[in-house]
């Protein structure tokens, strides 16, 4: 392998590495809130709450609902003012807001 092809390659995988680091995570009061949490969760679609399991992670989340069924998606901001109202999307565009004690 010659210098130029050797040195792109080492470059190439740095950045590769590095960009994976940076990942965006949603704050409450400078922390991030990453994890597992009970909470209600109000559809905007069915104007309902739900009673759930929510995993926060970076800018996504999941939600588990009580019969197994899992919905992903992502927080609509990245600083939270307020643990009882988090805006959220899920990938088919559903708005909800999502309550957790924090």
């Amino acid at each position: 392998m010659n210098k130029i092809v050797w040195r792109f390659t080492v470059l190439s995988l740095l950045l590769f590495c590095l960009s994976g680091n940076i990942v965006e995570s949603a704050e409450y009061n400078g922390q991030d809130i990453d994890g597992y949490y009970y909470a209600d969760a109000y559809s905007y679609s069915t104007h309902k709450y739900y009673s759930v399991d929510l995993e926060i992670y970076g800018m996504d989340f999941c939600i588990t609902f009580s019969n197994g069924s899992s919905v992903y998606g992502y927080l609509d901001d990245d600083v939270i003012d307020d643990p009882t109202d988090i805006p959220g999307t899920d990938s088919r565009g559903i708005y909800w807001s999502f309550s957790i004690d924090l």
